[in-house]
């Protein structure tokens, strides 16, 4: 695939999901972000009528489209596009050509033999690349704080989840708080008369900037595609 570094959009979104199950236990799209060359930009399901509302997202995705851009993120194929076409179907229409996965990128595939895994994180990733992702730490410490408050009606799912996986408890434990934390930083959000100095904004933010940054990175190494 020919394509400049101006036309890389990073494409994310944000769910709500308080189950174990990461792929299939989102009941809401509540937010999604995209990272281009000159602008990232937020959208949000309870957003008022305006440029932040989902109602503007297809016009937003056209435009892009119509300058020759390709989006692209990490994991994606398996749980971005999908879930959006599942929960808000029709909403956006990116070619399937037209859509980048770093998780099936060559940088991803030698990561994951150098680890012996067959999932490498964004995280994992970017680290490898030299790609920023302190913003990660603002969920975990999030979820960690959720997971000491609401330790009791946690622990009977992180137990079972700990037993079925092998994984500690207290791993289970944040594990399970995550989509949790992350809804509770939303609500705070549509709370918040400066948006973007809230916890969600920043980690949402984060994510897309991270994988923009990511995709440009392998893109000058030959290593997206």
């Amino acid at each position: 695939m020919q394509i400049k570094p101006e036309q890389i959009v990073a494409f994310d979104i944000e769910t709500k999901n308080f189950s174990t199950d990461v792929r299939h236990g989102n009941t809401k799209v509540i937010s999604v972000q995209l990272a281009t060359s000159d602008a990232e930009s937020l959208f949000y399901s309870d957003a008022p009528p305006g440029p932040s509302s989902f109602k503007t997202l297809p016009k937003k995705i056209d435009d892009l489209l119509a300058q020759g851009c390709v989006f692209g993120g990490h994991n994606v194929s398996y749980f971005d596009f999908p879930v959006l076409d599942e929960l808000l179907p029709g909403l956006v229409s990116i070619p399937a050509e037209l859509r980048i996965d770093t998780m099936s990128s060559p940088a991803a595939e030698n990561l994951k033999k150098k680890l012996a895994k067959d999932f490498v994180s964004l995280e994992q990733l970017s680290t490898e690349h030299g790609v920023p992702v302190s913003h990660k730490n603002l969920m975990r410490d999030r979820a960690l704080a959720y997971a000491s408050r609401h330790h009791a009606e946690l622990l009977g799912v992180a137990q079972k989840l700990s037993s079925d996986k092998g994984w500690s408890l207290d791993f289970c434990l944040k594990k399970v708080a995550f989509g949790p934390a992350i809804y509770e930083c939303y609500e705070e959000f549509l709370g918040s008369q400066n948006q973007k100095t809230t916890d969600f904004y920043k980690y949402a933010m984060g994510d897309v900037q991270c994988e923009r940054e990511l995709m440009l990175r392998l893109h000058q190494k030959g290593l997206l595609f």
